[in-house]
């Protein structure tokens, strides 16, 4: 209708190449016309907003036919037309959530009409809808049957396959849905959920970013990605899942267990600078999460930051989070950073006071081993190693077999 009473414009601003992007996020553009309202509410982003039935439209059609003093001529309703109006209102019926109304209409329609393939595929929508999963299984059967090019109704049919826990049929279904129409983002929003099913873990990463690229503002899509990530983590595909994160924290929101997921995937691609402001988020809500103190610390040395790693280890030492943790990371930051004295003098000065400490022993062992100072080394490695015994290690304990190796090496280097 606007582009009929404009000659063909454009109702929106073409702020992207992206038409799916334009019509979700642009307003109507305003022209001077008497049906102008009448078309701005037909495009409504809310579907509850738009015209629910053909009457509603035609009483304002009506309304704007008398302002301007033009007589709407009779209409002589046939039999085709009003069939038709069952499928429209079924179609609206559905868009404003009244599903068994809207079933009762499409199954009207259906008895007169039995070949609509879309009508079936309607059909089997709603019944699956509504929980009746073999109706709606036997619904968009026909449908495909009737249209083998239904990008919808096969897609519709592999969540139903899903559904009934028929993975293997599901991922058929959808990887068809696609191949026809490459830009249907709920087929590949449910061939991703197919995909992890079938253990096509990274190629159910990849769906969801493509989904993204199409409609990024579709909640349903963030509620989906939040509920795959986790597969996508503990498979490690590290990469992917920060990169569905950061479009989740673009167009949606994170909890702080999400932030945390985040920081720890980027922390692992070596995303410093990000996974520090999902670090800080964690520990703003919880200042005492030790795994974020580590990390965050870690982080911000490798980005040559080193007072703020300091400053994170010394949380560890202060809060008496893990001290002996703490402290062997500020030991190895001043090591690191070229101040070996200063950090030689930091753990003697504790180990002074707490000679039992092993993992502090160890630590210095590992910086005088990298100054070549292999007596020292192999002193320290060799108290670490007594302590261990002391406090009742056995002789195939992986620490203590991991301290001999060091001794070992370190005898080597001293020759």
């Amino acid at each position: 209708m606007y582009q009929l009473i404009t000659k063909g414009a454009y109702p929106y601003v073409m702020s992207s190449p992206d038409i799916r992007q334009v019509h979700l996020s642009e307003p109507v553009k305003k022209i001077n016309h008497p049906l102008f309202e009448i078309c701005k509410k037909c495009l409504e982003k809310d579907l509850s907003k738009r015209y629910q039935q053909f009457q509603e439209l035609f009483k304002d059609l009506d309304k704007v036919s008398k302002s301007e003093g033009i007589e709407i001529p009779k209409q002589i309703i046939t039999r085709d037309d009003k069939l038709e109006e069952l499928y429209i209102l079924s179609r609206s019926l559905s868009a404003i959530g009244e599903n068994k109304e809207a079933l009762r209409a499409i199954d009207q329609y259906l008895s007169h009409q039995p070949d609509h393939y879309s009508a079936w595929s309607q059909k089997g929508r709603l019944e699956f809808e509504l929980g009746n999963l073999q109706n709606a299984l036997v619904a968009t059967k026909k449908a495909v049957y009737l249209y083998q090019y239904s990008s919808t109704a096969l897609n519709n049919l592999g969540a139903i396959y899903l559904e009934l826990d028929n993975n293997a049929d599901a991922k058929t279904c959808l990887l068809r849905a696609v191949e026809i129409d490459p830009e249907n983002s709920g087929a590949l929003m449910n061939l991703a959920n197919a995909l992890v099913e079938t253990g096509d873990i990274s190629e159910a990463s990849q769906c969801l970013l493509k989904c993204f690229q199409l409609t990024p503002q579709k909640k349903s899509l963030h509620t989906n990605s939040k509920n795959l990530l986790p597969a996508f983590v503990q498979n490690q595909l590290f990469e992917f899942s920060a990169d569905i994160y950061k479009l989740l924290l673009t167009y949606s929101s994170l909890s702080i267990n999400e932030h945390f997921n985040y920081a720890m995937c980027n922390y692992q691609i070596h995303r410093f600078n990000e996974a520090v402001k999902s670090f800080e988020i964690v520990l703003s809500a919880n200042p005492k999460d030790a795994t974020a103190l580590v990390n965050i610390s870690k982080s911000y040395y490798f980005i040559g930051n080193v007072d703020k790693a300091i400053f994170y280890s010394d949380k560890l030492i202060s809060e008496e989070i893990n001290p002996a943790q703490g402290m062997s990371m500020k030991a190895q930051y001043l090591h690191q950073s070229g101040r070996f004295n200063e950090a030689e003098k930091y753990l003697l000065d504790i180990l002074t006071k707490f000679p039992m400490t092993d993992f502090l022993w160890l630590t210095l062992g590992d910086i005088y081993s990298k100054e070549k100072l292999f007596n020292k080394a192999l002193n320290c490695y060799q108290k670490t190693r007594q302590i261990k015994k002391q406090k009742g290690a056995s002789d195939n304990d992986k620490d203590l077999i991991f301290i001999e190796q060091k001794i070992n090496d370190t005898k080597k280097n001293a020759l």
